[in-house]
This record gives C-alpha cells, sequence and structure tokens, in this order.
C-alpha cells in the first residue's frame, strides 16, 4: 500500500496555508465576540472557534456560513484529488484488478492525513492567537480533553464526509457528487433546526451525520465552559463518544462501497 500514497507537498503546502488564514481570520473575529459572551478561557475561545453553531441561529445563515467555511476550503482543495488521480493512473489501475481496493483505501488514507493536518495547523494557530491574548483554559485537564474531542470530531467529520463524497465520485462525475454532498450538509443543519424548534423528533438529530461534528450540541459538554453557546438538546445519548463510534463507521461503511464499486468499475 505504501507504493500509493503519494504526499503532494505544494497541494499540502497551499492547504495548509490557506487553514492558517482561515484560523487567523477565525481566532480574531471571535475575540471581539467573546467578551459579549462572557467568554474568557480557551476552551470556551475554541469552543466558540470550531465547534459551535447556534441551532436556532442557522435559518439567519451567517452562523452556518462561519460553520461551513473550513468545509469549503477543504473541499475545495481535496474534492477532486480521487477523480484526478484515478483519471492520471487509470490504465495502471485497472490493469491490475487485485490491486484495485488497495489503491483506493491507499488514496483514502492519504487524504485522511491531509485532513488532519489541515486542522491540526488551524488549533496550532489559534492556540498561539490565546497565547498571545492572554486567553488562559480555565481547567487544564477538562479543557484539553475539550480541545482534544472538538479536533477528534472535525477530523473524523470531515473524513467522513470525504469517504462519501470519493463513493459518490466512482458512481457519478465530481460536480454532482460535491453537489449532493454540500446540499445535504447544509440541508441537515437547517433540518434540524426546524426539529428543535417544532420540539417534533428531536431525537433524529443524534442520527444526522452532518450534525456529529458540532462539539457545542453534545451533551457531556459542560454548560459552565459558557452556557450561552453549549446547547441545551434533549438527547442524552447523543455524546462525544457515540458521534466518535458513528462517523468511524460510516466512514468504514462509505470507504468499503468505494472499494467494491471501484472493483465493478471498468477502465475510464
Amino acid at each position: 500500500m505504501r507504493k500509493y500514497i503519494n504526499i503532494n507537498y505544494s497541494l499540502l503546502a497551499k492547504l495548509l496555508l490557506t487553514g492558517a488564514s482561515l484560523a487567523v481570520f477565525l481566532g480574531f473575529y471571535h475575540i471581539q465576540t467573546m467578551s459579549a459572551l462572557s467568554c474568557n478561557s480557551l476552551e470556551c475561545f475554541f469552543l466558540l472557534s470550531y465547534g459551535n453553531v447556534g441551532i436556532t441561529e442557522i435559518k439567519y445563515l451567517f452562523p452556518l456560513f462561519f460553520w461551513i467555511l473550513p468545509q469549503v476550503i477543504l473541499f475545495y482543495f481535496l474534492g477532486s484529488e480521487l477523480a484526478s488521480d484515478l483519471e492520471r493512473n487509470a490504465v495502471y489501475i485497472f490493469t491490475r484488478t487485485h490491486q484495485r481496493k488497495e489503491w483506493f483505501l491507499a488514496k483514502s488514507l492519504t487524504l485522511s492525513l491531509y485532513v488532519l493536518l489541515y486542522f491540526s495547523v488551524q488549533f496550532l494557530v489559534l492556540w498561539m492567537i490565546a497565547e498571545v491574548r492572554g486567553i488562559h483554559p480555565a481547567d487544564l485537564q477538562k479543557g484539553t480533553l475539550i480541545i482534544l474531542s472538538e479536533i477528534s470530531l472535525l477530523v473524523l467529520l470531515n473524513v467522513m464526509i470525504l469517504s462519501m463524497l470519493n463513493l459518490l465520485t466512482l458512481t457519478t462525475n465530481h460536480i454532482t457528487a460535491y453537489t449532493v454532498v454540500f446540499a445535504s450538509n447544509i440541508a441537515s443543519l437547517f433540518f434540524s433546526t426546524f426539529l428543535y424548534e417544532s420540539n417534533w423528533g428531536i431525537d433524529i438529530i443524534q442520527w444526522l451525520p452532518f450534525t456529529q461534528g458540532i462539539l457545542s450540541w453534545h451533551q457531556d459538554i459542560p454548560a459552565s465552559i459558557n452556557p450561552m453557546i453549549v446547547q441545551d438538546l434533549p438527547i442524552p445519548q447523543f455524546t462525544i463518544l457515540f458521534s466518535l463510534l458513528y462517523l468511524v463507521a460510516l466512514t468504514t461503511l462509505f470507504m468499503f462501497l468505494g472499494t467494491q464499486r471501484l472493483e465493478k468499475m471498468d477502465l475510464l
């Protein structure tokens, strides 16, 4: 599998530079809103910047824009990677049927590494901003756990979305796959608002794949971080552990379906 893992360092550099710039923008923007929300801890700063979208505010679009912006940038750079690589190496891959699965899994692993580095750089930049501005954790142990949970959810959410996008790319064209994924993403968030405000079927929110990365919606986030940010969703089972396991299961499923689809495809 190692021979298929080929890091595009030019692409990675552009991705990380753009991610770092985004973190600077989000960090300084949310610093301006921290005092109004009585948010003065490192945990609250990270939660506000990368782990929160008010469920009743999604319909106003602006909070939705801030939540989805890191994903749009990520998939702008990575969304066509599998399709492009498949076109470049089609003859080599399709004349070696037994190696198709190996190629697909290696490519998926490479893309997952990009996602991990993308968010790791952003969290590092955000931490540097916090240090410069004198923002410290209210509780070092709990704060570290919350921030690690936040980056884990973000990475797994976006790896899951990439896996879904890759599967659709093997089934249809890239533009259609991209449109379906992002339309589903946005629709699920608006649907969550509808469920919450109508007080009907709120438990469904727990099973919507695209809501799993919103840390402030989870039940095991202490409201003491900031009661104005942490959402009080009446879903006791919607925990961080549930989301981590759910995202891993979905990613595994999409990757399995992707390998099955690739093995049945003819030469492009």
